[in-house]
């Protein structure tokens, strides 16, 4: 209405409309404002009754009590039309009016405010409802008539102002006389919802099962609320509290000479119920030193307005004591003055106790948490009696690293401990928050502690104890909860507080470090092999409490796994209770994938984790190892990197070669034990050096004394520290140097790989005048300390060696099972055996040896007694000169008479360090072979006649060290050696010569090492390589078995020697290899497909005859290697010996099994054989 010249200004400037508006927000009482003169003039009007008019369209009073009403309420005034017009002064042409909006308003009229409260219910006091349509009246008008008519009410002392859905919309204004309580504050925890809570603060609506229908309270009014009443879009919806109210304030009058209420002409419209005072007696008052006080924090709260017309001070006390007792999240009930004068105000808590969490000490003591200081404020007392409510189990984990403590209850020490178990099972049914509980023992004090916890947080230290893995720190606490009753519990998940924001709030720490996901790769389901008997793997599980976001629960746990040193896998999988996080070493699977048949076999690696997992993530390889090392007290190291094949795939591989890991044993350190290593600067590690000189050996740069050089193959990508292999290995001279590299077997295993010479012969083991002999075994004994402080410069897991060798090397380094510190765990011996009869030999027979040399070599050996002459003599002559000589009594004499170890005798009887075994034999092996090159080294001298010596000592040696010619006449007759002296008869007693000395020097010392290593309870598997025609087409000089292990029929250089089905097997070879190294195990995974690979059974202390896997494209478990000869030398031989004489240097041992049929090898008669059965 323009020109209303009564209309109140509260006041005129000049301004444009954003500051117009911002001026009427700021003033509490500015109802709208008029701008005029091109919008530079801005009148602020009050909220008085002079500047709005109001004209309503009531329905008929009469008609409305005869039950038309609202909502079955017949007492209600029902309005059709409600339009309020704003006055102003003013009449301009460009005139603007804007209006607050109602729902904002603070009315300020006729020395009365009407305030609008915090709180939006009032439990009663409405003693007048008008209704008007929400389609014809704005909520501004509603708000402006209720105003206007409740200011003009003496008895009114504010109203309720409520916008809701019912009957197509609608508008309720509630006229409040003395409202006894006001109830439901906008930040109370069941408003903003963190929690349900013993009242309706919604739309207030309430079931009538007999009715059917819904009851609308409105300030104490009811109102019936039908299907009919809804509007179709909103009948599906389960949460009607929420709905149906679109708006709902409380306006009260708080100027205290104007509220009406307490007139005596105002009748009372509530009537508070009796209160009962025990329940007081359920409750303990607090004093400031029972509280922790944080005036910063905003605590979880329920708020209730008491009006002081109603209630005195004891009265509003016992109202709100009851309340919480009614409450089962409030713990802490606080009383004090209203804000608003005429109102106490009470407020509930939950229980804010916490009293840390795992960092904390153990007694720590515990106090609730508030906002403000106590003033009348109570804590309601735990009631334990009563039975216990939940089942509670225990948590199979040793450790809590993260969890928050509730409480700590020191429990009487008179309890039994079924009585204290209880206790503390009560104390967390009765606590809405408590997930489960630490029944402990201190460890110092001997006290009985009960830990209800808030949450059991991060669990750790399994107490499976299939694992052999740990990541954790898991020795034990100041709290025993290793023995049972002791220990965590939790309580059932479905039993876990439904309102957990009512609950102290506690999270997952942040990793200390950020993980990026650029060093983690996730895995795809083709990339994972489970295997459910896996046992290196650790468990840490998260309590799903605290694992809510999923993302910052997995960076945690990957940032578990790199703070482990050797962990670089995880997997991730849900549980009831939390997210289980599963910690891996490398347990990467590599090897043959594809099926026989396959032209071009191919090979991959997966992760083998334990059980089945919704993520798994493998840490990526960290970037190439630096081709260049320091090695600590040296020097610099210059490697160089290599691409190598497997099959058709190329991987790099970094290659330290010549690399000195003693003193050159030169001079005066020739017959010395090996001296530590005396280089510094920069070592050119580009390049192979020189292998240690052997009989045979023609005078050449491949050969020479200083020989004592190792070679590194390292992956170029590595995640880690990873296993390592020891091979030691001397080429021969005419060898092609660069035939067996560890690059192949590097790259396919993920190992680190390490070659190494020795010194063998003489120059190894020559023992006379002092000299100790035993240098080649000093020399490998060097090597493993080399690689036990260096190893990890180039990412090997100096804890996780394997040492390996082949034929008679395998016999030496086989001595190192006897060591007392080994710096080993596994060991692989190709052909060789600590049982071999020829090993090792006395001190007078190695002396005797010395002399025979000495002779050879024309040094002085008139004086025997004193051997100094001698040994200054062969050890002043030049090495070549040496190694002649040597060669030359070699090639006319046996096993018995060669260079070996001095040692004591070696039985089952001696003690071994029990390592991981894996050990085999060759059809192509055996003594004859293995001189070929001192046969071709005599051919060469023109001294070609020696063969018929050589083989003549061959023969004797089937006799024993002492030559048994009874055992050596038997001999004969089992092999068929005798023959005609033609050159057909000849081949066939070379032939049945080998095969003789095979048996008794390599195939039955090792079938008996396995079967010992089987009784002794390590792991041990066999393998034999039967004839191939692949060796015909392999280079001679290194053993076919060998070859294979090393990936030579994958190389391309020699690859086109070898058939598909070649490079399949020494794939397969290569993959059972590289497995045994990494796990002890030869097979990559039990769950390896067995149609690719087949699995590699191990030898079993319960078989009589040891089963073996053949090494031939079938892949085939046989028994019964070489069993009709082995049973020949391990018991006739024995009997024979007992009478006259001994087998060897040693006895063989007795039969580890009953007494076998002798039968005869193929080639004999079969007819004699079965009358000598």
């Amino acid at each position: 209405m323009v020109r209303t010249e009564n209309a109140e200004v509260l006041r005129t400037v000049t301004s444009d409309l954003s500051t117009c508006v911002q001026a009427c927000a700021a003033e509490p009482s500015c109802h709208h404002v008029a701008l005029f003169d091109r919008q530079t003039q801005c009148e602020l009007y009050s909220t008085h009754t002079l500047n709005t008019l109001c004209n309503s369209s009531q329905q008929d009073i009469s008609v409305s009590l005869q039950g038309s009403g609202f909502l079955g309420n017949p007492q209600v005034e029902r309005f059709q039309l409600l339009s309020c017009s704003l006055n102003v002064r003013g009449g301009a042409s460009d005139l603007l009016v804007l209006r607050k909006n109602g729902a904002e308003l603070s009315s300020q009229q006729q020395q009365q405010r009407f305030v609008r409260m915090r709180m939006r219910k009032a439990v009663s006091g409405v003693f007048r409802t008008q209704v008007f349509s929400s389609r014809t009246t704005s909520l501004s008008d509603a708000h402006r008539f209720c105003q206007d008519g409740c200011s003009q009410d003496a008895c009114c002392d504010g109203f309720i102002l409520n916008q809701n859905i019912l009957e197509g919309g609608s508008l309720l204004c509630g006229w409040l006389r003395a409202p006894s309580v006001l109830m439901c504050e906008d930040q109370d925890w069941d408003v903003i919802g963190q929690g349900p809570a013993n009242r309706i603060c919604g739309a207030g609506l309430a079931y009538d099962k007999q009715q059917q229908s819904f009851v609308f309270d409105f300030g104490g009014e009811k109102f019936t609320i039908t299907d009919d009443a809804l509007p179709a879009d909103s009948k599906n919806k389960k949460d009607y509290q929420a709905s149906i109210i679109n708006f709902q304030a409380i306006y009260l009058n708080t100027d205290p000479a104007a509220v009406g209420s307490g007139s005596s002409s105002c009748g009372a419209v509530h009537f508070t119920s009796p209160l009962n005072a025990s329940v007081q007696l359920g409750f303990e008052s607090l004093s400031n030193d029972d509280v922790l006080v944080d005036h910063q924090t905003k605590l979880p709260v329920l708020s209730f307005w008491l009006n002081k017309n109603d209630y005195i001070s004891q009265q509003a006390l016992l109202w709100c004591l009851t309340r919480c007792d009614e409450e089962e999240q409030c713990s802490v009930a606080d009383l004090r003055d209203a804000e608003s004068d005429g109102f106490f105000s009470c407020s509930l808590y939950p229980d804010t106790r916490v009293c840390g969490a795992y960092d904390q000490p153990i007694k720590r003591s515990c106090r609730p948490l508030l906002g403000r200081l106590p003033n009348n404020t109570y804590s309601k007392k735990v009631d334990l009696s009563g039975p216990v409510q939940s089942f509670y189990e225990r948590v199979p984990f040793q450790k809590m690293v993260s969890y928050s403590v509730r409480n700590r209850v020191t429990l009487r020490g008179t309890q039994l401990l079924s009585e204290g178990f209880m206790e503390c099972e009560r104390r967390c049914d009765e606590d809405p928050c408590c997930r489960g509980f630490g029944f402990v023992r201190e460890t110092k004090s001997g006290d009985l502690l009960c830990l209800p916890l808030i949450s059991l947080g991060v669990q750790t230290c399994s107490k499976d104890d299939t694992t052999t893995w740990r990541t954790q720190d898991c020795t034990p606490s100041e709290a025993e909860t290793t023995t049972e009753p002791f220990g965590w519990y939790q309580k059932p998940v479905n039993q876990w507080t439904s309102s957990p924001a009512l609950c102290p709030l506690f999270s997952l720490r942040n990793p200390g470090n950020n993980v990026s996901m650029d060093g983690w790769r996730l895995l795809s389901d083709s990339s994972i092999l489970i295997d459910s008997s896996l046992s290196t793997y650790d468990v840490i599980h998260v309590s799903r409490d605290i694992a809510t976001d999923r993302e910052k629960t997995r960076d945690w746990c990957l940032h578990a796994c790199q703070e482990a040193e050797s962990c670089v896998a995880v997997s991730l999988s849900e549980a009831e209770s939390g997210v289980r996080c599963i910690l891996y070493p490398d347990t990467t699977a590599c090897g043959l994938s594809s099926a026989p048949g396959s032209l071009s076999p191919a090979a991959s690696c997966r992760l083998v984790i334990r059980e089945p997992a919704l993520e798994a993530y493998l840490m990526t390889e960290q970037s190439s190892q630096a081709t260049s090392i320091s090695v600590p007290g040296h020097g610099m190291l210059q490697g160089v990197a290599i691409e190598t094949a497997i099959g058709s795939e190329k991987r790099r591989v970094i290659q330290f070669l010549g690399v000195p890991y003693a003193r050159p044993p030169i001079g005066l350190l020739r017959f010395e034990a090996a001296q530590p290593a005396d280089w510094t600067g920069t070592w050119d590690a580009t390049k192979l050096r020189p292998s240690c000189v052997q009989p045979g050996d023609v005078e050449t740069a491949a050969s020479s004394e200083d020989c004592l050089y190792l070679n590194i193959f390292t992956p170029a990508t590595l995640r880690g520290h990873v296993p390592v292999l020891v091979y030691f290995f001397n080429p021969s001279a005419n060898q092609n140097q660069n035939l067996l590299t560890g690059s192949a077997l590097a790259a396919l295993g993920n190992i680190v790989v390490v070659t190494a010479s020795y010194r063998t012969a003489v120059l190894g083991f020559l023992t006379a005048g002092g000299l100790h002999g035993n240098y080649g075994l000093s020399d490998q004994e060097a090597v493993l300390r080399w690689v036990s402080a260096h190893i990890s410069l180039v990412g090997g897991d100096n804890q996780k060696v394997t040492v390996g060798a082949e034929r008679h090397g395998a016999d030496i380094s086989s001595l190192h099972l006897r060591s007392s510190t080994p710096l080993f765990q596994r060991m692989i011996l190709m052909g060789g055996s600590i049982f071999s009869p020829s090993l090792v030999q006395t001190a007078s027979a190695s002396r005797r040896q010395a002399i025979d040399l000495a002779r050879e070599l024309g040094c002085n050996t008139s004086d025997l007694p004193d051997d100094g002459p001698m040994v200054a003599c062969l050890r002043s002559t030049p090495v070549h000169k040496l190694n002649a000589a040597q060669t030359k009594l070699l090639a006319v004499s046996g096993p018995f008479q060669s260079w070996s170890p001095v040692r004591g005798s070696v039985s089952e009887s001696t003690s071994f360090h029990k390592v991981d075994l894996l050990l085999g034999t060759s059809e192509h092996d055996g003594l004859i072979s293995r001189a070929r090159r001192i046969k071709d080294f005599e051919a060469l001298q023109g001294r070609a006649d020696g063969k018929t010596a050589f083989y003549e000592a061959l023969s004797r040696s089937l006799g024993g060290a002492s030559e048994n010619e009874l055992l050596k006449e038997a001999a004969t007759w089992f092999y068929s050696l005798d023959h005609s002296p033609s050159a057909a008869g000849y081949n066939l007693f070379s032939r049945a010569l080998n095969n003789a000395t095979r048996d008794l020097f390599i195939i039955c010392p090792t079938v008996q090492m396995a079967r010992h290593w089987a009784t002794s309870g390590a792991n041990v598997f066999l393998y034999h390589q039967p004839a191939s025609s692949a060796q015909d087409r392999a280079d001679v000089s290194v053993p076919l078995d060998v070859q294979f292990m090393f990936g030579i029929p994958l190389q391309p250089m020699s690859s086109q020697r070898f058939t598909s089905s070649d490079r399949r097997l020494s794939l397969a070879v290569m993959t059972y290899v590289s497995s045994f190294i990494r796990t002890g195990n030869p097979n990559p995974s039990r769950v390896w497909p067995e149609s690719v690979l087949p699995r590699w059974q191990p030898v079993f202390t319960s078989e009589a005859v040891p089963t073996y896997l053949e090494l031939s494209p079938a892949l085939q478990h046989l028994q019964g290697l070489s069993q009709n000869a082995c049973s020949f030398w391990r018991q006739l031989g024995t009997r024979l010996t007992s009478k006259t004489g001994e087998l060897g240097a040693e006895p063989l041992q007795t039969a580890l099994t009953p007494e076998l049929p002798l039968a005869a090898p193929s080639s004999q008669s079969q007819t004699k054989k079965d009358a000598y059965n």
